[in-house]
């Protein structure tokens, strides 16, 4: 595979970097990767949106309470699962709501432990 390929397929010059099995991608990698895409006039204008590089890709979902499409970061840590604080309230409800919720194994286990 080729280098316009890689840039072709990749969404940021760290992704280039991870495709091409760079040891540290830090930001002297980065530079050093840009530096070497303009040196050899490789198009990676699709790498930054008005200026600013992105990480995480943003991506669209379907939320699974209202069906309502909404943003959010790809394979982040706090990606989300639903749009708004009120269908997260519901989709990941607990209490004796929740399929999970069982008042009688709290209180065998509770009346277990305390004998």
């Amino acid at each position: 595979m080729n280098l316009k390929q890689i840039v072709r397929e990749s969404w940021s010059c760290s992704e280039v970097l991870k495709r091409l099995k760079y040891k540290s991608i830090n930001g002297k990698s980065i530079k050093e990767i840009r530096q070497i895409l303009k040196d050899n006039n490789i198009d990676f204008s699709h790498f930054t949106k008005n200026g600013n590089q992105r990480k995480y890709l943003i991506i669209e979902k379907s939320c699974p309470v209202c069906n309502k499409t909404f943003k959010t970061k790809k394979d982040h840590k706090r990606e989300k699962k639903t749009c708004s604080y009120a269908c997260s309230n519901k989709f990941f409800r607990s209490g004796p709501n929740n399929g999970n919720w069982s008042v009688d194994y709290y209180r065998t286990t509770c009346f277990y432990l305390c004998v």
